[in-house]
C-alpha cells in the first residue's frame, strides 16, 4: 500500500525518508515513486531502495511521531539513474 513520505538529504546513492509510520524493516526492499521537475519537464521516477536504518522520534510539543528511514538506492534502469543525477545537479546549481 502506498505511503506518503518526505524526502531529505537526497543524493545519487540514497536519501532520508520521513513518514508517519514504519515503511518496512532494516534490510527490506521498498520502491520509491515520485514526480520530479527536470529542465521544466515533469518526469516520473521509480527507484528500488534498501532500508539501511530507522529512527523513531516524537515531537514533545506536537505529540507527532515520525519515522526516519535511511535508504540506499538500487537503481536498475539507466533512464531513472540519468533523471536522478540530472535532478540533483539541477538542484545544486539553482540553490
Amino acid at each position: 500500500k502506498p505511503v506518503a513520505a518526505a524526502t531529505f538529504d537526497l543524493s545519487t546513492s540514497g536519501a532520508l525518508l520521513e513518514a508517519g509510520r514504519e515503511l518496512g524493516r532494516v534490510g527490506e526492499l521498498l520502491t520509491l515513486k515520485t514526480r520530479i521537475n527536470l529542465g521544466g519537464l515533469n518526469e516520473y521516477l521509480t527507484i528500488p531502495a534498501i532500508i539501511r536504518n530507522i529512527r523513531f522520534d516524537r515531537n514533545p510539543e506536537t505529540g507527532r511521531s515520525n519515522y526516519y528511514h535511511g535508504v540506499e538506492f538500487r537503481i536498475l534502469e539507466q533512464h531513472d539513474s540519468i533523471l536522478l543525477h540530472g535532478f540533483i545537479y539541477e538542484q545544486l546549481a539553482t540553490h
